[in-house]
């Protein structure tokens, strides 16, 4: 009985001491999935955070494309250049090269960048040729073509090329736009390039008059005529009518 007196307060204390260890054991447990979770809520608002910044570059993207369009039909320059033109708490650039807008939008560390098709320098200018007519003493000179240019900051027209039928062994050998004039040398016969050095650039808005398109030395009246306008970017545009009969 005496060394069993004894061993019991030897087993109670080991039950104290298996309790602590226990109790610690949970707490640091508790402990580290508290800091996971922690880990996890941070990494959620990071992201969260992200989207948001995202969101925000997004819809600055948005609005600089809806700008560099809206500066385009205005007739002048849609470059932007870095730092940019700050909008809702970000800023974006844009930069136009051949007919392709490049909008880059920056919202703290995000950034979204979109591309949009430029209206060509074809599509920037219209020509009317309502009131075409044939004049000069040889009755020679086709005129009365309106060229306007509604919009980018410029246009240049580099070559046309003028197709007639009948074709009556007729040539280009003179044409003005205003008071740009280009004597045409050699000259050009139905279908052939005829080059303007130096080319017609337009950057003002409004209208400008062909007087004349010089045709040497025959009678223009009753042709069918298509004139293509080769433009400084590439871009084509093409006209066609009929000259008025002979009075």
């Amino acid at each position: 009985m005496t060394v069993i007196c004894r061993i019991r307060p030897f087993l109670k204390g080991n039950k104290r001491g298996f309790v602590s260890l226990a109790v610690l054991a949970g707490m640091t447990l508790i402990g580290f999935m508290g800091l996971g979770v922690a880990q996890v809520m941070t990494t959620h608002q990071e992201i969260r955070l992200r989207q948001i910044l995202y969101q925000q570059a997004y819809y600055i993207n948005q609005a600089g494309l809806e700008y560099s369009i809206r500066k385009i039909w205005e007739g002048v320059s849609s470059d932007v250049a870095a730092p940019g033109i700050s909008f809702a708490g970000g800023t974006f650039t844009s930069n136009r090269a051949g007919n392709i807008i490049t909008v880059t939008a920056n919202a703290g560390e995000a950034q979204v960048i979109h591309q949009v098709i430029s209206p060509t320098q074809a599509d920037c200018m219209n020509i009317d040729i309502a009131n075409v007519d044939v004049e000069g003493p040889n009755e020679d000179k086709i005129e009365d073509i309106w060229l306007y240019k509604i919009c980018l900051a410029s246009i240049t027209i580099a070559s046309l090329v003028v197709t007639w039928a009948p074709d009556n062994g007729e040539a280009v050998n003179e044409m003005k736009i205003d008071s740009d004039k280009w004597d045409i040398f050699p000259e050009t016969t139905s279908g052939q390039t005829t080059d303007l050095v130096p080319d017609w650039v337009e950057t003002n808005t409004g209208q400008n008059k062909i007087k004349p398109l010089h045709f040497h030395p025959f009678n223009m009246h009753n042709k069918n005529v298509q004139i293509v306008f080769n433009m400084g970017d590439g871009s084509t545009k093409v006209v066609n009518f009929v000259t008025p009969p002979d009075d």
